[in-house]
């Protein structure tokens, strides 16, 4: 269990990291939510402090509705207004997002 533990402790050490170079380029914050799962923790190299494993991520913030309905199809523009699901292949190419990544380290 401590392997996961130091695991969390890393991601939440790179995120802290990440959030201040952001909010140094920019004024406004953003809370971004993070669920992390390890789904499966595979060898564990203990000599170098590594491991692998199968992990997923997802995140999500709030994005004001009149910046991103512009870059949207009518189409997407109604599913979303009626509250359902739509991808956003190309959001990260107009809009700010969140660089996450695990670092094995």
């Amino acid at each position: 269990m401590s392997v996961v533990s130091s695991a969390l402790a890393v991601f939440q050490k790179t995120t802290e990291e990440t959030s201040h170079q952001i909010l140094s380029f920019s004024s406004k914050r953003i809370k971004v939510y993070v669920h992390l799962v390890l789904l499966r923790i595979g060898e564990i190299d203990t000599l170098n402090e590594k491991y692998q494993a199968r992990a997923s991520i997802k995140s999500r913030w709030p994005v004001e509705l009149e910046k991103l309905l512009p870059n949207l199809s009518l189409d997407k523009q109604q599913r979303l207004i009626q509250g359902k699901f739509i991808s956003l292949i190309n959001y990260t190419e107009f809009n700010w997002h969140a660089q996450l990544y695990i670092e094995n380290a």
